[in-house]
């Protein structure tokens, strides 16, 4: 899900929290080792709603209307139950693939504010956060995409010795 070029920060694929982005990329082939065909033989979506990029283009209510949109997905909640659920189906054949999502950064309202979060999503995060076990965070390093030598695209400037 992506923003228009407006809303979209200048140089954001080098912000510190553009770690959906960089997800995105690398699992976006087809060939990648962990895709799967189907959604169902999946044992983790990667939802990638750029709840970040929104929020540093000012976009807290495409947020919003984003995480209901998701909540309603078919791929995501086969018959429209498990994101209403609180409980945890037993038999592990039965449940949904659990979900990721990526909200980086802390500084904007979660998209989920008047809403709820499904016990099968985890979030990625910038920190963890005392909440009351409906949902796990997951605690995410910035990403670190320059310079150029110190992400091993480039070698090291030369440093003379002294």
């Amino acid at each position: 899900s992506t923003l228009p070029d407006r809303y979209t920060p200048a140089n954001w694929e080098h912000n510190q929290y553009a770690a959906e982005l960089w997800l995105h990329r690398s699992l976006s082939s087809m060939q990648h080792p962990w895709r799967v065909h189907q959604a169902v033989n999946a044992d983790l979506i990667v939802v990638s709603a750029n709840f970040s990029m929104r929020c540093f283009g000012g976009k807290m209510f495409s947020s919003r209307f984003t995480w209901q949109s998701m909540l309603q997905s078919e791929v995501l909640w086969p018959n429209h139950e498990w994101p209403n659920k609180t409980w945890i189906q037993p038999d592990p054949a039965l449940r949904p693939p659990v979900k990721l999502v990526t909200v980086g950064y802390s500084h904007c309202t979660v998209p989920w504010i008047m809403s709820h979060i499904p016990t099968d999503v985890l979030v990625l995060k910038e920190f963890a956060t005392r909440h009351s076990g409906a949902f796990r965070d997951i605690v995410s390093p910035f990403v670190v995409s320059r310079p150029s030598w110190l992400v091993g695209e480039a070698n090291p400037p030369f440093t003379p010795v002294p």
